[in-house]
């Protein structure tokens, strides 16, 4: 049950116990990202043995983890849930919930949505004047997994769930691979680059051939996939890792603020605090706060790493660091959402049918949008 004392609380704590799929002995991938000159990069934390745990490895980021939850709110009963906003490109109709930064995206910035959002009396200004309202017609979830509009107004508005995943007490293991394509298990490894010249009469080939050194050759071969090849050419992937027996934990810990929710969810009218409208917003927001932190992912977060769970535990904290074990369900979430939507739209009278908006970038924006960088570049490295 969701009551009166879940709103008095600073937040709800959960922590789920996952696992590899084949088990703890099983192995499981690491997130990737772009490190430089393209090279991958991964963020395992090996910082020595301190007390219990002895290395750590993110598994899934907060970023990835809001961008997960965000998106179910689009599908199936959860659309019921919020307004419906699509940016449309060409032929393309995408939805605001899909993307990144939110309602301050550039999708929007160059959309005809954009007075809405950054315009005199738009959803922006209202924010900054403590008004929440105009922002929660258009993108509620913005006020819950946070925003930053760093082009134009400078708002930040926190998280009010944050959500992600760290294995601890791990081993950190490779991958190698050989691709070899079928023609050549019929030859020796050391006649590779002569199989297509005396199999097939490819006069450009055998020019090639005689022109280049084998090595090169070969390098051609593997660059249109008709040569084999080890892979990664160097080295090793070190992005997999396997949990040490008996001390190694994979461990999704989220958090939804109930203390944000309380101090930073407004609604003004003519300049003073609604308190009513306050606490109908409070509590539509909480409820779909609650759906996302409760919802039962699947835990498919890439190749190599589809995880279960192992047992959940629910808490709410309160300001003087007591603690209440919980026991809410995603159903129990979710009714007590789809109500508060309800009481939502019927106050403010809001509309969650689809609305599509079009993107329309002018050259003219763009230009001197990419000046204005260019000069704030200059000036940091000036100021270096």
């Amino acid at each position: 049950m969701i009551d009166e004392k879940i709103l008095k609380g600073s937040a709800i704590v959960i922590r789920e116990i996952l696992l590899p799929v084949e088990g703890e002995d099983g192995v499981f991938s690491a997130p990737t990202f772009a490190g430089e000159k393209g090279a991958p990069l991964y963020f395992p934390e090996f910082k020595g043995e301190t007390g219990r745990i002895k290395n750590a490895v993110l598994v899934d980021s907060v970023e990835s983890q809001a961008n997960r939850l965000e998106v179910i709110f689009k599908e199936g009963e959860y659309k019921n849930l919020v307004p419906q906003i699509y940016i449309k490109v060409g032929n393309l109709s995408i939805n605001l919930l899909e993307m990144g930064h939110r309602i301050t995206d550039a999708m929007v910035r160059y959309s005809t949505l954009y007075p809405l959002v950054w315009g005199q009396n738009g959803a922006l200004e209202a924010l900054r004047d403590g008004n929440c309202l105009e922002i929660a017609k258009i993108a509620p979830t913005s006020l819950i997994f946070g925003f930053w509009d760093s082009r134009e107004t400078g708002i930040k508005w926190p998280r009010l769930l944050r959500s992600e995943i760290w294995a601890y007490n791990v081993l950190q293991l490779g991958r190698v691979g050989q691709y070899t394509p079928a023609v050549f298990h019929k030859f020796k490894p050391e006649q590779e680059w002569k199989v297509y010249t005396e199999l097939l009469d490819l006069e450009e080939m055998k020019k090639l051939q005689e022109e280049m050194k084998e090595e090169k050759f070969k390098e051609l071969l593997s660059s249109v996939g008709l040569g084999s090849v080890p892979w990664p050419k160097e080295g090793r992937l070190q992005n997999v890792f396997r949990l040490i027996p008996d001390e190694g934990i994979i461990q999704r810990i989220a958090s939804l603020h109930l203390v944000g929710l309380r101090l930073h969810i407004g609604v003004k009218e003519g300049g003073k605090m609604d308190e009513d409208g306050t606490s109908i917003l409070q509590q539509y927001l909480l409820g779909l706060g609650l759906v996302a932190l409760t919802y039962p992912q699947n835990y498919d977060l890439r190749q190599g790493c589809l995880l279960r769970r192992k047992s959940v535990e629910q808490k709410l904290v309160f300001p003087d660091g007591c603690e209440e074990n919980l026991s809410l369900t995603h159903n129990d979430a979710l009714n007590f959402a789809k109500e508060a939507a309800e009481k939502f739209k019927e106050k403010f009278d809001v509309d969650f049918s689809p609305k599509e908006f079009e993107f329309k970038p002018e050259d003219k924006k763009l230009k001197e949008e990419y000046e204005k960088r260019k000069k704030k570049k200059g000036e940091a490295k000036e100021e270096e």
